[in-house]
């Protein structure tokens, strides 16, 4: 990879209506913060089936960015025309996006916010930030393989790391035999993935286990998926729960110790089907989540972890996958 990368061209960039997203001064006092930005993926055909989704998360969504900035009248929303995205993540300042094109293995770029020139760092699948503490070297983690497994994940675990120009440098280093798609804790310690099972790896001891239990319970209460990785040094990780298999919804989600202690539940907003894909912010009391509504559509909420309190961000049903990065507080 290290004697193959490329810079792609810069996509047009497109300015989206913001009336459908929520005041700008609604979401900065819900964060208490003068700044925020987000990512998504943009569902191209809502009200689908399953299948239509499937064929949906194998095909890619339109990746799009939203700032909200304290004093300014509306939030900037800005499509990136022609650019697939799966889980989009912004860095710890905001300033780059990291994403692969599909839910399964594929390209992964680093897109830089000034340029919006992507450059390509890696094939694989759930790429996450890592920056070292002891260093300050910035890697992007990723599994080579993605997909539903029953025991010990599929794939493998790589770490790479990046050049000033968001460069890949040498080749990418396997730090785990499994394919752990949660991302790594910020001391590069733990990783963290879930489908059947929750599984957390302790990299310096060698060492897997399961936070809730080793066993698939009769009520569907050990199903997870969409882990994400705190952005300090709490052993903590959130999780989408799948509860009552024969209805098939997730109808919370949580964070638990990784001793699996501490568990707390965040509920759906009133007139909401399931939620969707959790993610942790860049400041550690705040996630995003998707919430489903009846007829298939998604809206974005914010969610303050400390007292469960939710906001919906976007209005129009169509935005999924979001990830928060969180300005300087105000």
């Amino acid at each position: 990879m290290s004697q193959s990368w490329k810079v792609g061209k810069m996509p047009k960039v497109l300015r989206e209506a913001d009336s459908l997203l929520a005041p700008v001064d609604e979401v900065l006092s819900f964060l208490d913060a003068a700044s925020c930005r987000f990512v998504f993926r943009r569902i191209r055909t809502q009200r689908m089936d399953w299948e239509q989704r499937r064929e949906q998360r194998r095909s890619g969504s339109s990746l799009y960015l939203l700032d909200y900035k304290s004093g300014e009248p509306d939030g900037v929303a800005l499509r990136i025309a022609d650019t697939r995205s799966f889980a989009p993540l912004l860095s710890s300042d905001g300033r780059r996006v990291v994403y692969n094109a599909t839910f399964h293995a594929s390209e992964i770029y680093v897109m830089p916010l000034d340029t919006f020139k992507p450059v390509q760092v890696g094939f694989g699948a759930h790429p996450h930030w890592w920056t070292n503490p002891k260093t300050g070297e910035t890697y992007i983690i990723y599994r080579t393989e993605n997909g539903m497994f029953t025991g010990f994940p599929p794939g493998k675990t790589m770490r790479q790391k990046l050049g000033a120009n968001n460069e890949p440098l040498g080749e990418p280093e396997e730090i785990c035999p499994y394919g752990f798609g949660g991302g790594i804790s910020r001391n590069g310690r733990y990783l963290a993935t879930g489908y059947t099972h929750l599984i957390v790896a302790d990299l310096e001891m060698g060492e897997y286990y399961q936070p809730l239990g080793d066993r698939q319970l009769p009520d569907g209460e050990n199903q997870t998926c969409d882990i994400s990785l705190p952005p300090d040094d709490s052993e903590r990780l959130m999780h989408l729960r799948l509860t009552f298999i024969g209805r098939g919804r997730h109808d919370y989600f949580g964070i638990v110790n990784f001793n699996g202690s501490g568990y707390v539940k965040f509920p759906m907003p009133e007139g909401t089907l399931e939620w969707q894909t959790p993610e942790w912010s860049t400041h550690p009391d705040f996630a995003t989540a998707s919430g489903t509504n009846p007829d298939g559509t998604y809206h974005v909420y914010l969610v303050r972890l400390s007292d469960l309190a939710t906001l919906r961000l976007t209005r129009d049903g169509g935005y999924i996958h979001a990830h928060m990065w969180v300005g300087t507080e105000a």
